[in-house]
């Protein structure tokens, strides 16, 4: 429930803001993923930036079958994001989190 209040928050804003999708939705993704740190909410966000890619969805005029199909695209590429952010952290809190803990 956190993730998704702090995504849709985070969207609702950039969605009001009106400018250029890609660099929105990379901004969106860069406050999100902040938002969630400084929180401490880490497991949060992916369900933040699902929710928060879903808001920022723009409705085109044109058939509904176009609009769920946009939708249902955000919310892949937000699974696809947090999947990838997952892979990563996990990485190196195995990995590089070890070695630098020994030499301290």
């Amino acid at each position: 429930m956190k993730g998704n209040v702090i995504g849709s928050a985070t969207g609702l804003l950039l969605y009001i803001i009106n400018g250029p999708g890609l660099l929105l939705l990379s901004l969106g993704v860069v406050i999100t993923i902040a938002i969630c740190s400084l929180l401490k909410l880490i497991t949060a966000g992916r369900t933040a930036l699902v929710a928060m890619l879903v808001v920022m969805i723009h409705e085109k005029s044109g058939n509904n079958w176009e609009i769920a199909l946009e939708r249902a695209g955000c919310v892949i590429a937000g699974c696809a994001i947090a999947l990838v952010i997952s892979v990563v952290f996990g990485f190196f809190e195995k990995k590089v989190l070890p070695v630098f803990v020994k030499r301290i």
